[in-house]
């Protein structure tokens, strides 16, 4: 890849989402890049207990997923594993995305790490779905944080 073409596809805006887009453009290949979310997931699931409960368990995704949310002072956070690594490692990317901003950022945060990696074209149809499905919990947890905080300003 020529210098300008990776300034063009790296022309996103948010920190955590130029890190994640350039980590993928200095892999090789998309060997290297699933390894790097395999590695990454056993670093999630290692770092963090979340408990493999009902209350905690994201539907719509290929493997099992477990995600928490929080919100403290209007910051949002998520932790969360799954007995999929590659999975896990999509949950770390996201959380690294999403986890410790405040709920309004959040919903206004696009994805451009997406397809600014090329990764939502190497999923299989299921994972993608299940990647959008954990950024919507995401959001819609944020939104509810949002409209929770709304109604104690009335």
């Amino acid at each position: 890849m020529d210098v300008m073409t990776f300034t063009q596809q790296n022309s996103c805006t948010d920190a955590a989402q130029k890190q994640i887009i350039e980590n993928f453009h200095l892999l090789g290949n998309w060997d290297e890049r699933y390894q790097y979310l395999i590695d990454l997931g056993r670093r999630l699931n290692r770092d963090n207990d979340v408990p493999r409960i009902e209350e905690n368990r994201l539907y719509g995704c290929q493997a099992n997923v477990w995600i928490t949310a929080a919100h403290h002072d209007g910051i949002v956070t998520f932790e969360g594993n799954s007995d999929s690594l590659i999975v896990s490692g999509l949950m770390a990317i996201i959380f690294n995305v999403y986890s410790g901003r405040p709920a309004q950022d959040v919903m206004a945060l696009e994805p451009e790490f997406l397809t600014q990696t090329g990764l939502i074209d190497h999923l299989s149809s299921q994972r993608s779905t299940g990647l959008m499905n954990m950024i919507e919990h995401i959001r819609n947890y944020s939104a509810s944080c949002i409209a929770s905080s709304n109604k104690g300003n009335v």
